[in-house]
Protein backbone atom coordinates (compact mmCIF):
# COMPACT_ATOMS: atom_id res chain seq x y z
CA UNK A 1 0.00 0.00 0.00
CA UNK A 2 1.55 3.67 -0.91
CA UNK A 3 0.39 6.34 1.29
CA UNK A 4 2.79 9.05 -0.82
CA UNK A 5 1.05 11.66 -2.53
CA UNK A 6 1.65 11.70 -6.00
CA UNK A 7 0.82 15.16 -8.90
CA UNK A 8 -0.19 13.50 -11.98
CA UNK A 9 -1.55 10.80 -13.68
CA UNK A 10 1.78 9.09 -14.75
CA UNK A 11 3.34 8.63 -11.45
CA UNK A 12 -0.40 7.81 -10.27
CA UNK A 13 -0.30 4.91 -12.24
CA UNK A 14 2.97 3.30 -10.55
CA UNK A 15 1.28 3.31 -7.54
CA UNK A 16 0.36 -0.05 -6.40
CA UNK A 17 -2.66 0.48 -4.01
CA UNK A 18 -3.69 4.31 -4.16
CA UNK A 19 -6.25 5.36 -1.63
CA UNK A 20 -7.26 8.53 -0.90
CA UNK A 21 -9.85 10.16 2.23
CA UNK A 22 -12.30 11.57 0.39
CA UNK A 23 -14.19 14.53 1.52
CA UNK A 24 -12.01 15.73 4.48
CA UNK A 25 -13.98 18.70 5.47
CA UNK A 26 -16.65 16.27 6.82
CA UNK A 27 -13.78 14.15 8.19
CA UNK A 28 -14.54 16.07 11.59
CA UNK A 29 -18.32 15.42 12.11
CA UNK A 30 -18.91 12.64 9.84
CA UNK A 31 -17.87 9.47 11.93
CA UNK A 32 -16.03 6.03 10.41
CA UNK A 33 -13.51 5.27 8.16
CA UNK A 34 -13.63 7.63 4.64
CA UNK A 35 -10.66 5.80 2.81
CA UNK A 36 -11.38 4.88 -0.61
CA UNK A 37 -8.91 2.45 -2.66
CA UNK A 38 -9.30 3.46 -6.85
CA UNK A 39 -7.62 1.50 -9.54
CA UNK A 40 -4.19 3.21 -10.81
CA UNK A 41 -5.24 3.17 -14.39
CA UNK A 42 -8.40 4.78 -14.32
CA UNK A 43 -8.42 8.68 -14.98
CA UNK A 44 -11.91 8.74 -12.78
CA UNK A 45 -10.14 7.29 -9.99
CA UNK A 46 -7.19 9.50 -10.74
CA UNK A 47 -9.41 12.73 -10.47
CA UNK A 48 -11.02 10.91 -7.09
CA UNK A 49 -7.50 10.93 -5.41
CA UNK A 50 -6.33 13.90 -6.48
CA UNK A 51 -9.80 16.02 -5.32
CA UNK A 52 -10.24 13.80 -2.25
CA UNK A 53 -13.59 13.01 -4.00
CA UNK A 54 -15.51 14.65 -7.19
CA UNK A 55 -18.88 14.80 -6.41
CA UNK A 56 -19.18 17.73 -3.31
CA UNK A 57 -22.55 19.27 -3.70
CA UNK A 58 -24.87 15.53 -4.22
CA UNK A 59 -22.59 13.83 -1.57
CA UNK A 60 -23.49 17.16 0.91
CA UNK A 61 -27.26 16.80 -0.28
CA UNK A 62 -26.92 13.53 0.11
CA UNK A 63 -25.50 13.17 3.71
CA UNK A 64 -27.64 15.96 5.33
CA UNK A 65 -31.25 14.40 4.61
CA UNK A 66 -29.73 10.90 5.88
CA UNK A 67 -28.56 13.30 8.75
CA UNK A 68 -31.80 14.40 9.10
CA UNK A 69 -34.18 11.34 8.81
CA UNK A 70 -33.55 7.73 10.02
CA UNK A 71 -32.75 5.81 6.93
CA UNK A 72 -32.88 1.67 7.18
CA UNK A 73 -31.83 1.00 3.75
CA UNK A 74 -29.94 2.97 1.70
CA UNK A 75 -29.23 1.53 -2.38
CA UNK A 76 -26.26 2.80 -4.44
CA UNK A 77 -27.30 2.00 -7.70
CA UNK A 78 -24.12 2.66 -10.34
CA UNK A 79 -22.15 2.98 -6.88
CA UNK A 80 -18.55 3.32 -9.06
CA UNK A 81 -16.05 3.46 -6.00
CA UNK A 82 -18.59 4.18 -3.38
CA UNK A 83 -18.22 7.66 -2.85
CA UNK A 84 -21.87 7.94 -1.52
CA UNK A 85 -22.23 5.10 0.04
CA UNK A 86 -18.61 5.46 2.34
CA UNK A 87 -20.94 9.07 3.69
CA UNK A 88 -23.59 7.53 4.75
CA UNK A 89 -22.73 3.99 5.89
CA UNK A 90 -22.34 5.30 9.60
CA UNK A 91 -25.48 6.61 9.25
CA UNK A 92 -28.17 4.07 7.55
CA UNK A 93 -28.52 0.89 9.19
CA UNK A 94 -27.83 -0.97 5.81
CA UNK A 95 -26.25 -0.15 2.75
CA UNK A 96 -26.74 -2.25 -0.85
CA UNK A 97 -24.34 -1.42 -3.83
CA UNK A 98 -24.65 -2.26 -7.35
CA UNK A 99 -21.77 -2.04 -9.34
CA UNK A 100 -21.44 -4.08 -12.80
CA UNK A 101 -17.83 -2.66 -13.60
CA UNK A 102 -15.26 -5.64 -13.04
CA UNK A 103 -11.81 -3.11 -13.04
CA UNK A 104 -13.80 -0.88 -10.17
CA UNK A 105 -15.63 -3.92 -8.19
CA UNK A 106 -12.45 -5.15 -6.63
CA UNK A 107 -11.61 -1.90 -5.26
CA UNK A 108 -15.02 -1.63 -3.68
CA UNK A 109 -14.57 -4.54 -1.88
CA UNK A 110 -11.32 -3.17 -0.24
CA UNK A 111 -12.85 -0.12 0.60
CA UNK A 112 -16.48 -1.39 2.31
CA UNK A 113 -14.19 -4.49 3.41
CA UNK A 114 -14.47 -3.54 7.13
CA UNK A 115 -18.13 -1.99 7.14
CA UNK A 116 -20.75 -5.19 8.07
CA UNK A 117 -23.63 -3.22 7.10
CA UNK A 118 -22.54 -2.96 3.10
CA UNK A 119 -23.45 -5.52 0.90
CA UNK A 120 -21.69 -5.10 -2.64
CA UNK A 121 -23.23 -6.87 -5.90
CA UNK A 122 -21.09 -6.76 -8.91
CA UNK A 123 -24.46 -6.52 -10.98
CA UNK A 124 -26.81 -3.89 -12.97
CA UNK A 125 -30.08 -2.67 -11.17
CA UNK A 126 -32.82 -1.77 -13.74
CA UNK A 127 -35.75 -2.33 -15.36
CA UNK A 128 -36.40 -5.71 -15.92
CA UNK A 129 -34.12 -9.25 -14.72
CA UNK A 130 -31.88 -10.10 -17.86
CA UNK A 131 -28.59 -10.96 -18.84
CA UNK A 132 -27.21 -7.94 -20.77
CA UNK A 133 -24.41 -6.07 -22.30
CA UNK A 134 -22.38 -3.50 -20.01
CA UNK A 135 -19.97 -1.58 -22.78
CA UNK A 136 -17.07 0.60 -20.54
CA UNK A 137 -13.61 2.22 -20.71
CA UNK A 138 -10.96 0.35 -18.66
CA UNK A 139 -9.41 3.70 -18.43
CA UNK A 140 -12.19 5.77 -17.49
CA UNK A 141 -14.61 4.06 -15.31
CA UNK A 142 -17.41 6.23 -15.18
CA UNK A 143 -19.72 6.39 -18.03
CA UNK A 144 -20.36 2.50 -18.41
CA UNK A 145 -23.51 1.99 -19.90
CA UNK A 146 -25.94 -1.11 -20.55
CA UNK A 147 -27.90 1.06 -23.20
CA UNK A 148 -24.86 3.63 -24.80
CA UNK A 149 -22.70 1.53 -27.31
CA UNK A 150 -19.94 3.89 -26.74
CA UNK A 151 -20.09 5.85 -23.36
CA UNK A 152 -19.58 9.81 -24.24
CA UNK A 153 -16.07 11.01 -24.21
CA UNK A 154 -15.28 13.07 -20.91
CA UNK A 155 -13.52 16.19 -20.35
CA UNK A 156 -11.50 17.66 -17.05
CA UNK A 157 -10.09 20.86 -17.15
CA UNK A 158 -6.46 20.91 -17.08
CA UNK A 159 -5.84 16.91 -17.37
CA UNK A 160 -4.82 16.48 -20.91
CA UNK A 161 -3.90 12.48 -19.39
CA UNK A 162 -7.38 11.29 -20.56
CA UNK A 163 -7.16 11.80 -24.45
CA UNK A 164 -5.23 9.03 -25.29
CA UNK A 165 -7.68 6.10 -23.77
CA UNK A 166 -10.60 7.86 -25.59
CA UNK A 167 -10.17 5.52 -28.91
CA UNK A 168 -12.08 2.22 -29.33
CA UNK A 169 -9.60 -0.57 -28.21
CA UNK A 170 -9.92 0.81 -24.59
CA UNK A 171 -13.72 0.10 -24.86
CA UNK A 172 -14.99 -3.46 -23.82
CA UNK A 173 -18.65 -4.87 -24.12
CA UNK A 174 -19.09 -7.81 -21.09
CA UNK A 175 -21.92 -9.48 -20.24
CA UNK A 176 -23.48 -8.73 -17.18
CA UNK A 177 -27.00 -9.59 -14.82
CA UNK A 178 -29.09 -6.84 -14.48
CA UNK A 179 -31.43 -7.35 -11.56
CA UNK A 180 -35.30 -5.75 -11.68
CA UNK A 181 -35.40 -3.03 -9.02
CA UNK A 182 -39.10 -3.98 -7.98
CA UNK A 183 -38.44 -7.37 -7.67
CA UNK A 184 -35.34 -6.28 -5.53
CA UNK A 185 -37.09 -3.91 -3.57
CA UNK A 186 -40.09 -6.24 -2.94
CA UNK A 187 -37.65 -8.41 -1.04
CA UNK A 188 -36.18 -6.10 0.99
CA UNK A 189 -37.56 -4.84 4.92
CA UNK A 190 -37.35 -1.29 5.53
CA UNK A 191 -39.71 1.16 7.29
CA UNK A 192 -37.54 4.36 5.75
CA UNK A 193 -35.46 3.92 1.75
CA UNK A 194 -32.66 6.13 0.27
CA UNK A 195 -32.06 5.04 -3.76
CA UNK A 196 -29.13 6.85 -5.55
CA UNK A 197 -29.41 6.16 -9.05
CA UNK A 198 -26.34 6.84 -11.50
CA UNK A 199 -27.20 4.92 -14.85
CA UNK A 200 -25.70 6.76 -17.59
CA UNK A 201 -29.20 7.25 -19.64
CA UNK A 202 -31.20 4.93 -17.69
CA UNK A 203 -32.55 7.04 -14.30
CA UNK A 204 -35.91 8.10 -15.67
CA UNK A 205 -37.14 4.79 -17.23
CA UNK A 206 -35.64 2.86 -13.51
CA UNK A 207 -37.85 5.72 -11.55
CA UNK A 208 -40.71 5.08 -14.19
CA UNK A 209 -40.80 1.35 -13.44
CA UNK A 210 -40.32 2.20 -9.62
CA UNK A 211 -43.20 4.64 -10.43
CA UNK A 212 -46.14 2.01 -8.84
CA UNK A 213 -44.55 0.53 -6.28
CA UNK A 214 -43.65 3.82 -4.25
CA UNK A 215 -47.27 4.79 -4.79
CA UNK A 216 -48.09 1.56 -3.01
CA UNK A 217 -45.64 2.24 0.09
CA UNK A 218 -46.42 6.08 -0.28
CA UNK A 219 -50.35 5.59 0.29
CA UNK A 220 -51.41 1.91 0.32
CA UNK A 221 -53.38 0.14 2.89
CA UNK A 222 -51.44 0.40 6.39
CA UNK A 223 -48.41 2.12 7.78
CA UNK A 224 -46.56 4.20 4.57
CA UNK A 225 -43.09 4.21 4.53
CA UNK A 226 -40.74 6.88 3.64
CA UNK A 227 -38.60 7.08 0.89
CA UNK A 228 -36.43 9.05 -1.14
CA UNK A 229 -35.13 8.92 -4.57
CA UNK A 230 -31.73 11.00 -6.34
CA UNK A 231 -31.55 10.81 -10.15
CA UNK A 232 -29.85 12.21 -12.78
CA UNK A 233 -32.58 14.23 -14.79
CA UNK A 234 -33.17 13.83 -18.46
CA UNK A 235 -32.88 17.36 -20.53
CA UNK A 236 -35.11 15.49 -23.79
CA UNK A 237 -38.00 15.26 -20.27
CA UNK A 238 -37.15 17.52 -17.91
CA UNK A 239 -36.41 21.16 -18.12
CA UNK A 240 -35.01 22.26 -15.42
CA UNK A 241 -37.93 24.74 -14.43
CA UNK A 242 -40.13 21.83 -14.17
CA UNK A 243 -37.69 20.39 -11.58
CA UNK A 244 -37.55 23.56 -9.70
CA UNK A 245 -41.47 23.93 -9.85
CA UNK A 246 -43.06 21.03 -10.60
CA UNK A 247 -46.46 22.32 -9.42
CA UNK A 248 -46.65 25.06 -12.36
CA UNK A 249 -46.32 22.76 -15.30
CA UNK A 250 -49.22 19.76 -14.61
CA UNK A 251 -48.37 18.47 -17.98
CA UNK A 252 -44.60 17.53 -17.25
CA UNK A 253 -43.24 14.06 -16.42
CA UNK A 254 -42.22 14.92 -13.10
CA UNK A 255 -45.57 16.49 -11.73
CA UNK A 256 -47.41 13.61 -12.99
CA UNK A 257 -44.99 11.36 -11.04
CA UNK A 258 -45.13 13.23 -7.93
CA UNK A 259 -48.66 13.21 -8.04
CA UNK A 260 -48.90 9.27 -8.33
CA UNK A 261 -46.25 8.43 -5.85
CA UNK A 262 -47.94 11.09 -3.21
CA UNK A 263 -44.62 12.65 -3.46
CA UNK A 264 -42.57 15.85 -3.65
CA UNK A 265 -39.22 17.69 -4.52
CA UNK A 266 -37.06 17.96 -1.73
CA UNK A 267 -34.09 18.99 -2.93
CA UNK A 268 -33.22 20.44 -6.96
CA UNK A 269 -31.14 23.53 -6.31
CA UNK A 270 -27.78 21.52 -5.57
CA UNK A 271 -27.27 20.43 -8.76
CA UNK A 272 -28.14 21.48 -12.35
CA UNK A 273 -28.78 17.95 -13.43
CA UNK A 274 -29.32 15.81 -10.44
CA UNK A 275 -32.58 15.86 -8.64
CA UNK A 276 -34.08 14.26 -4.74
CA UNK A 277 -37.67 13.55 -4.56
CA UNK A 278 -39.43 11.78 -1.82
CA UNK A 279 -42.78 11.35 0.18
Amino acid sequence: MSEKKVNNFKDFRLLEEPYVEVYKQFLKTVPGDKKLYVDPNDVRGWWIYKNAGTQDKKVIALYNLCKKAKTDLFVDVGANYGEFSIMVANLVDRVICFEPNPNVFPYLQKSFAHLDNVTLFRKALGTESKKCEFTFNRHYSGGGSTIIERPLKWKHKGDGNNIQFQKEEYYDTIKVHMVDIVEFLQKQTFESLFIKLDCEGLDWEIVKRIEGYLADISIGFGKSKKWRIMFERDSKIHTRHEIVNPGLFPDSEIYKFCQKTNSTVIEPSFSTDDVIVGN
